[in-house]
Order: structure tokens, then C-alpha cells, then sequence
């Protein structure tokens, strides 16, 4: 199976999301294509139906450095039409906050970030009537909470996420045509991407997107 994933902004390390996301390929025979610098990277000469699932876990900038867009308008009804046709995109933590700068992908996404505190322990609490959310037991790691703005009528919330903050909706699916898109806010820290449990609703997620309906 292959996974496009696109990761690293100024604030999110590329290097944490695929040290987190490598227990994929050690465990679960997951290849991976990673792009990060995104200044030199076309997206429309990208195959995305050559992939079993893509991760979005990069705000909208080229790079650290490049403070330019990589996601405009023909990359963002890519992929919707990559979903639409049955792909599962995964929108994990700083993919939330590309959808702050492209409504067409917030649209598809369903959300848009807001906002987060200072670092702080969050406890993530599974909703155990879902199918993504089987075997996933609650969990607390030290991350930046997430404050998201839903704007989707029709997300199946799976997780959530509780601080001395506040309460936010912290996983949830929609369907999209014969795909599905699966948004899940912790991730900031590499502590988070390698807790057993977090690696174990990421498995459940492509393991649901991917059977489409």
C-alpha cells in the first residue's frame, strides 16, 4: 500500500510526522512518498491515484522558508475529486490550519483551525460506538490542543479532546462521495505520533478510509 504524505511548515518539524508515521512502513507494509519543500513540487504532475491514503499535515506555505501557498484552488479540487473517486485523506493536526487560507479544502475537510493554548497535557477520549475508535482505549499526552471551527453537518465525531482549556471535538470522519475524509487534531509533539494507542487509531482510520463505501 502507498501514502502520499505532505508535512513540515515553520512550525510543525517534516522530520517528526515521518519519524512518527514510520511504524507504518516497519509494521503495516505502508510505502511512503514524503514532500516537504514544496516551492519546487508541482502537485498537479502527482498521481494522487496512485496512493491508498494521503496525509495533509502541513499548514498552507511552501516551506520554512518560502512563505508562498502551496495549496491553491486546482490542488484543493484535486483533492476533492481524489475523494470523490474513493481515496482517503487523512488531515492530521497542521492540516488543519491549511484550511484556513482555501475554502474549496475547507469545505471538503469540514473544519478550520481557531486557535491553541499553551502546550498542555490533553486527554484524548475515544467515542466507542464507532468503527475507527475499536480497541482504542483513552490516552494523555502533552501536545498543543487544538481549537477547531466545524463547519461540516455531517462529521461522525470519534474523538475527543479535553484540557484545563476546554473540551474540542478531536477525530472525526465525513463522507465524501465514494471516499471518506478523516481529521484527527493531536500531533505536535513526537511523543504524541509514537504513543501505541495514537498509532493504533491511525491504523483503525486507513483502515476504514480505504474501504470506501
Amino acid at each position: 500500500m502507498k501514502a502520499l504524505v505532505i508535512c513540515h511548515d515553520y512550525w510543525h518539524s517534516g522530520d517528526i510526522v515521518e519519524k512518527g508515521l514510520s511504524f507504518l512502513q516497519r509494521n503495516h507494509e505502508w510505502e511512503f512518498t514524503v514532500l516537504k519543500e514544496m516551492e519546487n513540487i508541482d502537485l498537479q504532475t502527482v498521481n494522487f491515484s496512485d496512493y491508498q491514503g494521503i496525509f495533509v499535515c502541513k499548514d498552507n506555505r511552501n516551506s520554512p522558508e518560502d512563505e508562498g501557498q502551496w495549496l491553491d484552488d486546482l490542488i484543493a479540487k484535486k483533492f476533492v475529486s481524489y475523494v470523490n473517486e474513493g481515496g482517503c485523506l487523512m488531515v492530521l493536526h497542521a492540516g488543519c490550519v491549511a484550511c484556513k487560507s482555501s475554502p474549496i479544502f475547507k469545505d471538503l475537510v469540514g473544519c478550520e483551525f481557531i486557535a491553541h493554548p499553551d502546550q498542555c497535557a490533553v486527554d484524548y477520549l475515544p467515542v466507542t460506538n464507532e468503527t475507527i475508535t475499536e480497541g482504542v482505549s483513552a490516552f494523555t499526552v502533552h501536545d498543543e490542543h487544538y481549537e477547531i471551527a466545524i463547519h461540516a453537518t455531517d462529521i461522525h465525531l470519534f474523538l475527543n479532546g479535553q484540557s484545563v482549556h476546554f473540551t474540542q471535538p478531536a477525530g472525526y470522519w465525513r463522507e465524501v462521495g465514494h471516499g471518506k475524509v478523516i481529521v484527527m487534531t493531536p500531533g505536535h509533539n513526537l511523543p504524541v505520533w509514537e504513543n501505541k494507542t495514537y498509532q493504533k487509531l491511525i491504523v483503525n482510520a486507513l483502515d476504514f478510509g480505504r474501504k470506501g463505501d
